[in-house]
């Protein structure tokens, strides 16, 4: 059984990877001391590492996953998000080659770099991807997922959030074109890709997402709507009241191209997502994904 660190497994991302993965492969699970691992619960078959404590593994690892992240929502300093974003990459990246790992697979962002410090940093990490030629990259630049398990500062947990206090929500005009993913259908294109891993190039470029894209203002709405179909809220949309960034891709979309080639057929449109996401949330958002 092959063996797959991943990073950042504390995650909305890693925490879904692992649950999902460890049914076929061997997780390690690499934390800091002071994460906050509420989404997991009885989880003896995935060792959790503490990140200082990476190179005393004593097991083979044959792919990391890096999905460990600092999306700057919290208050972080610009020094903190580069060190997680660019510098920490690079570290397991560095280790990875000392380690011969067969592939690296990243995970990045669709959006405009100047968007704000985390596109930034992003950007900046896949720039040194050219002096590592030596260890496979699989550079996965999703589009927005969503999904159970979120954070509380992402976008689709906040506007229910605010649903669920009956608080009136300032938004753009939403005239934004985005493609939103599932968080299950993300899980299946990683699946995938390690699954074909020997017939990636050594470097490969890859876009997930839905392939489809929505009107932002249309999938707010539809928000509104499955809320009020399972609940009631007393909340309006007050599209206009907030400007746009000026650096804000208007218009996004995934080539799921290659994807498809190796059988990605996502499977869960948004008013199932929605709806599934809505429902854990009204319960109290839950914590024990494993």
């Amino acid at each position: 059984m092959n063996t797959i660190l991943i990073t950042g497994v504390n995650g909305f991302l890693g925490s879904h990877l692992a649950k999902k993965l460890r049914k076929h492969y061997k997780i390690i699970g690499l934390k800091r001391k002071t994460s906050n691992m509420w989404r997991f619960n009885k989880c003896s078959d995935i060792n959790f590492i503490n990140i200082d404590d990476i190179n005393f593994i004593d097991e083979n690892i044959d792919y990391i996953i890096h999905t460990a992240t600092n999306y700057g929502r919290d208050g972080g300093s610009l020094s903190q998000i580069v060190d997680s974003n660019l510098l920490f990459g690079i570290k397991i990246l560095e280790f990875a080659v000392t380690n011969n790992i067969k592939a690296f697979i990243n995970t990045n962002t669709m959006q405009n770099p100047l968007s704000n410090p985390y596109c930034l940093s992003k950007n900046q990490f896949e720039n040194y991807f050219k002096y590592f030629d030596n260890v496979k990259i699989i550079d996965v630049h999703i589009e927005h997922m969503y999904g159970p398990f979120d954070d509380k500062n992402k976008f689709i947990h906040y506007l229910i959030e605010q649903m669920i206090l009956n608080k009136d929500i300032e938004l753009s005009n939403g005239e934004q074109l985005r493609d939103f993913v599932y968080i299950d259908d993300v899980i299946d294109a990683f699946r995938i890709i390690i699954e074909n891993i020997d017939l990636f190039d050594i470097y490969t470029y890859c876009e997930l997402g839905s392939g489809r894209q929505t009107l932002l203002k249309e999938f707010i709405k539809m928000i509104l709507l499955i809320f009020n179909q399972l609940s009631h809220t007393n909340s309006k949309l007050l599209f206009g009241k907030r400007p746009y960034n000026k650096f804000e891709n208007m218009n996004t979309k995934a080539d799921i191209s290659l994807l498809q080639k190796f059988g990605f057929n996502p499977k869960i449109n948004n008013y199932e997502g929605i709806k599934k996401t809505i429902m854990h949330q009204l319960m109290g958002g839950g914590s024990n994904l494993l």
